[in-house]
């Protein structure tokens, strides 16, 4: 059980960062990291990247966590049922998970950003992760279709390290 506010966030996002990091560690998960971004060249961080957003997009849909619980699956886990089926429904918390961890099994750093929207006191909402190309930059893996959300909409952002 986790709570319903900001702390519940915060408690998440532990979890999902010891998640990520577990996984590395995991010969099955490493492979499948390099395996997504084998077409790319050595140091082309944008291009593995893209290519992680493009993979974890092509084969997951959208799906919310059952009422009154917070699911959070590991990254092997959510790797053998997209083999098993070819896709996964999963929520923001599992896609960034995912992304977080191919990300870092190829030697890019990672964070999470969440986000909380329309009302300032509002709770964090939202969940996408951050890959590190080099040089400060830092490229987006949103679940969300759309592209970026307005910042009008959002009232309040953090970054998390993984």
């Amino acid at each position: 059980w986790i709570p319903k506010s900001d702390v519940g966030t915060y408690r998440t996002l532990q979890i999902m960062a010891q998640l990520v990091n577990e996984s590395l560690i995991d010969p099955y998960v490493i492979y499948k990291a390099k395996q997504i971004v084998s077409s790319c060249r050595e140091k082309d961080t944008l291009c593995h990247a893209q290519s992680i957003l493009e993979w974890v997009k092509d084969h997951t849909s959208f799906i919310r966590d059952p009422s009154g619980v917070e699911l959070v699956h590991t990254p092997k886990y959510q790797l053998q049922a997209i083999e098993r089926s070819g896709y996964l429904s999963i929520d923001c918390d599992d896609f960034s998970v995912l992304s977080a961890s191919l990300g870092k099994a190829v030697g890019m750093r990672a964070k999470f950003v969440i986000l909380g929207f329309l009302e300032n006191n509002a709770p964090f909402t939202h969940v996408y992760t951050v890959l590190e190309l080099g040089g400060k930059k830092w490229f987006p893996l949103d679940q969300r279709e759309g592209g970026a959300i307005p910042r009008r909409f959002i009232t309040k952002k953090e970054f998390y390290n993984v």
